[in-house]
């Protein structure tokens, strides 16, 4: 059976940049475009164009208990299906699987209201930011299917043309489950099931961390202390402190930024470092005990309050991270170490560091000497005669470099 009705129904957006659902193909040849506010709408039009489309058919008599209305449907779902489909078996898969949509958004509709919501349960902005960078680039790509259309199918060829490496797919799929989680969790209800709960997750073995050694951390700190020592604080902070380094976002980062009031978060009287909840990544409290050679660090700075974020900190931090090539959290990664290494306590270790005990006992045990770990933790400021031969040192590289 043919029909001379060929329509289709997408969401169109109008010049003024107002959305909308278009209809368009062609009714007895004539070529129809006709737009409406809503999807349903749309369908609804749709649907009664072919259900007119085959009033003009020749029809034969039955005999029958359907009305009219429903002869009617019966014949646009058969012209629908073609003659390869079976309507007993459309209408069975039907049953079987489908759930009325309570919306008609798209991705990109509901994104912020996600974020919101998010925000709401306590996650912080950094992670809020990490999610929107995420999810914004699959929105767009998905920006023709409404949300309940998505199917894993749709999820699995989007990461496959990312030539992504394994931990960021799994964290692209943490992030989008827990968006359809919330899509399917009540008030909304928008989905019956979350598509993305199939997708892999590749295991990723973690290697064994870089660290500094004695040597390296010393030169590191005299070369600190020599050459920019208004950086002393940050590098004495991240390397015998263990806090996260990361800047502006990371716990030294936020700490690093409250300016003078940093210095009250350090008791030099009680020996303790204290991270309060809106600081420490984990969300919960901790103290980070100031071993000796710290506290000699940090006090002619703790005297004069002084900003730990100085004028044109982070391109002296970068300058200082690439001259010495320090990875990305290898001060944490040292004092890990070394605390466990010196104080022989994987539990103390891991609550100085905000670490859990496994992952002290798997990554960090053992990778240092004991006498390697006490020589660490007598690195002081260097002498004058230290800073002489750190000048003659720089001095012999610059001489060579010219040759």
């Amino acid at each position: 059976m043919n029909t001379p009705v060929k329509l289709s129904v997408a969401k169109f957006k109008n010049p003024s940049g107002k959305l909308s659902w278009r209809v368009s193909g062609t009714v007895n040849g004539v070529r129809v475009r006709k737009n409406f506010k809503t999807r349903p709408l749309a369908e609804g039009y749709k649907q009664e164009e072919e259900l007119d489309s085959i009033k003009n058919e020749t029809f034969r008599a039955a005999i029958t208990t359907l009305t009219d209305r429903q002869l009617s449907d019966a014949q646009a779902a058969y012209a629908r299906l073609g003659a390869t489909h079976s309507i007993l078996k459309a209408v069975d898969y039907y049953l079987k699987h489908y759930r009325a949509p309570v919306s008609y958004n798209l991705v990109s509709d509901v994104l912020d209201e996600f974020y919101d919501w998010k925000r709401s349960t306590g996650v912080r902005e950094r992670s809020i930011k990490q999610l929107r960078s995420s999810l914004s680039r699959f929105a767009d790509v998905t920006k023709d299917l409404l949300i309940h259309e998505i199917k894993l199918q749709h999820l699995q060829d989007y990461i496959d043309r990312q030539s992504w490496k394994p931990k960021t797919q799994n964290n692209f799929r943490a992030d989008i489950h827990s968006f359809f989680e919330w899509c399917k969790a009540k008030p909304r209800e928008w989905i019956k099931d979350n598509p993305a709960s199939d997708l892999p997750k590749f295991k990723i073995e973690r290697g064994i961390p870089h660290i500094l050694d004695f040597k390296q951390s010393k030169d590191l700190m005299h070369y600190v202390a020599w050459k920019d020592a208004e950086m002393v604080p940050y590098f004495a902070l991240a390397l015998f402190a263990g806090i996260r380094p990361q800047y502006p976002t990371g716990e030294l980062g936020k700490i690093a930024q409250m300016g003078a009031e940093a210095w009250d978060l350090i008791d030099f009287r009680n020996k303790v470092i204290r991270i309060p909840p809106n600081i420490s990544k984990t969300g919960e409290y901790r103290t980070i005990n100031i071993q000796p050679n710290l506290a000699e660090w940090l006090k002619p700075f703790a005297k004069e309050k002084a900003s730990i974020a100085v004028t044109n900190f982070e391109r002296r931090l970068k300058r200082i991270r690439a001259e010495k090539k320090l990875g990305h959290d290898v001060l944490r990664h040292t004092f890990i170490s070394m605390h466990v290494a010196k104080f022989k306590s994987v539990g103390n270790t891991a609550l100085q560091s905000g670490n859990s005990e496994a992952i002290v006992r798997r990554h960090y045990l053992k990778m240092v000497a004991e006498n390697e770990s006490k020589r660490f933790w007598a690195i002081k400021q260097p002498t004058q005669e230290e800073v002489g031969a750190l000048k003659e040192e720089e001095a012999r590289k610059e001489a060579a470099a010219k040759v």
